[in-house]
């Protein structure tokens, strides 16, 4: 079970690395996956050590994330839609005095 810890602990800071790199972003999906997971292990590994004030705490981040991952599922579930483009109506718009300098 403290291997579990240190492998939480492990998987968070790579992906707080990657976060402070701009390889994943801190508003998507991935991080905060990845910190629910990491949370998890850490909180699993602090209740068996009678760590409990970490383990807490970590239940706490775990429900912060997922909270997050939930509400973001439902913004962007809300917003696709399928759209259909008229496209008889599409215009070929552009400025006329830089198509000629571009000629």
């Amino acid at each position: 079970m403290l291997g579990l810890g240190y492998a939480g602990g492990l998987f968070y800071l790579v992906a707080y690395l990657c976060l402070t790199k701009g390889w994943i972003s801190g508003t998507g999906y991935t991080f905060h996956s990845i910190s629910v997971v990491s949370c998890v292990m850490i909180a699993a590994s602090s209740s068996y050590s009678a760590a409990w004030p970490s383990a807490v705490l970590n239940v706490i981040f775990v429900g912060i994330g997922i909270g997050y991952l939930m509400r973001k599922a439902y913004v962007d579930a809300k917003q696709r839609h399928t759209s259909i483009t008229n496209v008889s109506a599409l215009t070929f718009q552009a400025d006329r005095a830089k198509l000629e300098a571009a000629a």
